[in-house]
């Protein structure tokens, strides 16, 4: 790999402040709507799993996660990287005015996704008892192949649909995933299992109730894909330059490498578990599924900022407006660890009080939550790094980034959780985290030339670290690790912490967010705005 020799600014203080509060005003406004979609589906999810545990138990719930992490495992694989490579392309032909190209390139991406999907969920119909058998222990393994039976006619539902997710993304509007994916789908999701264990907890009304969302969701988002593409067109050049080979040709040699990043990632996501169900039982597993629930929700602020982060820097990219790209993935970063680096911290220090809120028999999945929080910290501090290496089209170096970390992620599960049980499990994932983030810094700073550190990122990290880590732990030692020291110590670093960020202010850029929206206000078109954009939809 060769080294980038073209500078970048080490801070955004450089640009132009036009450029600036434009850029921070899209992100911020794509970043705000998600952080209330994650929120959303942070909300919904934890309310899933705690229905599933007080209803089912321990084993029971664990036997329903880990059927639910073999459906999530292969509808993502199934998307083949469709759902990015649509992400990259369609902001990409947006940002050059290439409209007409778009059309053709999602057929390109869905087409084999459908066939794929289909061909892979015949095939989990078929071998549920033997995929039950490896996942499960010999009490539930006749339960998980019920179970699968029943998700696999949906796996060609989810991957479409994940895929004209990414599509949606790809045309500037944050709304459908809003909406559709972070707000419906889990909404809905959840109202339905808590009826369904209500009124009848058999494995059908499980399965099925937690399945046909993505069937309603499906509908949702094709309709509103629809809607973009049509107003894309109205708007913009329809001329296609591009053969429809040539597209498939560019789409695929992005997309596939993708598709197995995006099945390495997933593995490494659910890899415990399933390895826990596998090697000691379904029980333990469901322990460590529900407790690490906790630190999803803070992987989901974060990606609050990445989903918005990817059209942005992609179009960015496009144009080789390296200064601005620079500015913008420190800024995301700032943000991401502004957002998650409390979340993470809460778990870590008050795991003992969290995990009580599946009920009885769940306390062992405290041990869990502190190790792989480090990781998260970490992740979260290296900002949106895997969507910069990818939209910068090293999809490749993605891929084998989280290979190894899946590999390693493996080897520690079989070494460690014999002995160790959770915690195990909890230091394998922890390696298989810092791996995935410590790699691609290494790899955009050597092959593009950026890096997430500026001068914001030691004050962010160092406020976060000290206004509400500080009053957590003194809450914790003083009154206790219950339920009365969690509330009084969320006081104390809410407070402390909201009085430094806004104190704090400009040097993390809300000042240019907040003034972007003003100007917005004012009607005043933006340099960069996808409204201005020779190829751009009116953001919705």
């Amino acid at each position: 790999m060769a080294q980038m020799t073209a500078a970048v600014p080490e801070d955004d203080f450089d640009l132009d402040e036009a450029a600036r509060l434009d850029d921070a005003s899209t992100l911020g406004r794509g970043g705000t709507l998600n952080a209330i979609g994650a929120a959303c589906f942070a909300i919904s999810a934890f309310a899933l799993v705690t229905i599933l545990t007080r209803s089912l138990g321990a084993r029971g719930a664990g036997a329903f996660l880990e059927s639910v992490a073999v459906f999530s495992i292969i509808s993502r694989a199934s998307v083949l990287g469709a759902d990015l490579g649509l992400v990259r392309f369609v902001s990409r032909f947006r940002g050059m005015g290439r409209i007409g190209s778009i059309r053709p390139m999602i057929a390109i991406a869905l087409v084999p996704v459908l066939a794929v999907s289909s061909t892979i969920a015949l095939g989990l119909f078929v071998l549920a008892e033997p995929v039950g058998r490896l996942v499960a222990d010999a009490i539930t393994e006749d339960q998980v192949a019920s179970y699968l039976r029943l998700l696999a006619p949906f796996i060609p539902v989810g991957a479409v649909y994940l895929t004209l997710d990414g599509c949606a993304q790809g045309f500037g509007s944050m709304v459908p995933s809003v909406v559709v994916e972070r707000i419906g789908r889990p909404l809905i999701v959840a109202l339905l299992v808590l009826g369904a264990v209500v009124i009848d907890t058999s494995t059908t009304a499980l399965a099925l109730t937690w399945a046909t969302p993505w069937a309603i969701a499906l509908v949702a988002m094709s309709l509103w894909v629809t809607r973009l593409l049509t107003a894309s067109e109205r708007t913009g050049s329809t001329g296609s330059h591009v053969g429809r080979g040539a597209l498939a040709r560019r789409f695929w040699r992005f997309s596939i490498p993708r598709s197995l990043g995006a099945l390495l990632q997933l593995g490494i996501l659910w890899a415990d578990t399933l390895l826990i169900g596998a090697l000691a039982s379904t029980k333990e597993a469901g322990i460590y599924a529900a407790s690490t629930r906790f630190l999803i929700v803070g992987a989901f602020a974060g990606l609050a900022i990445t989903t918005a982060f990817a059209p942005q820097i992609s179009s960015l990219l496009a144009r080789s407006e390296r200064a601005r790209a620079s500015s913008l993935f420190q800024t995301a970063t700032v943000w991401l660890i502004l957002l998650a680096w409390p979340i993470y911290l809460t778990v870590a220090i008050f795991a003992p009080v969290l995990v009580g809120a599946f009920g009885e028999g769940f306390s062992e999945g405290a041990v869990v939550l502190p190790i792989v929080a480090a990781g998260f910290l970490y992740a979260s501090s290296c900002g949106p790094i895997d969507a910069l290496l990818l939209m910068g089209g090293r999809s490749t170096l993605s891929m084998m980034n989280n290979l190894i970390a899946l590999a390693a992620n493996i080897i520690l599960n079989l070494a460690l959780i014999p002995s160790m049980g959770l915690r195990g499990a909890a230091i394998a994932w922890t390696t298989s985290i810092v791996l995935t983030n410590l790699l691609p810094t290494l790899e955009v700073r050597h092959t593009m030339g950026y890096h997430p550190y500026g001068r914001a990122w030691f004050r962010a990290v160092a406020i976060a670290a000290v206004t509400v880590a500080i009053p957590l732990l003194a809450a914790r030692g003083l009154i206790g690790a219950d339920r009365a020291g969690l509330a009084v110590g969320l006081v104390l670093a809410g407070i402390a912490y909201t009085v430094t960020v806004h104190s704090q202010r400009e040097h993390f850029h809300l000042d240019a967010f907040l003034a972007g929206l003003r100007r917005r206000e004012a009607g005043a078109p933006q340099p960069g705005d996808p409204a201005v954009l020779p190829s751009a939809t009116t953001p919705q």
